[in-house]
């Protein structure tokens, strides 16, 4: 099974500000580890490390229902980062 996640379908899960963070953490190379799990064809969950603004990683968890084109139908996040869920 493979993982498509279409990421403007994404971008529409969380607010502007909250997705320019994350691509910004991801493009410094902030995502320290991640483990990705189908739980079936189109549910997908995430967990990880993420190094945010503060001195300790951010644990970050993840669930994704798709579309066999990767679009997001439903989207569930939450984390150790004062934000707290959906980010």
């Amino acid at each position: 099974m493979a993982f498509v996640l279409d990421v403007a379908s994404l971008r529409a899960c969380v607010p502007a500000a909250t997705f320019e963070r994350a691509l910004d953490i991801y493009r410094r190379q902030g995502v320290l580890d991640y483990r990705l799990a189908a739980a079936s064809a189109a549910e997908w969950h995430i967990d990880g490390e993420v190094q945010g603004s503060e001195r300790e990683p951010y644990e970050s968890s993840v669930r994704l229902e798709l579309s066999p084109d990767g679009r997001v139908l439903d989207f569930h996040g939450g984390c150790s980062c004062p934000v707290g869920q959906d980010c």
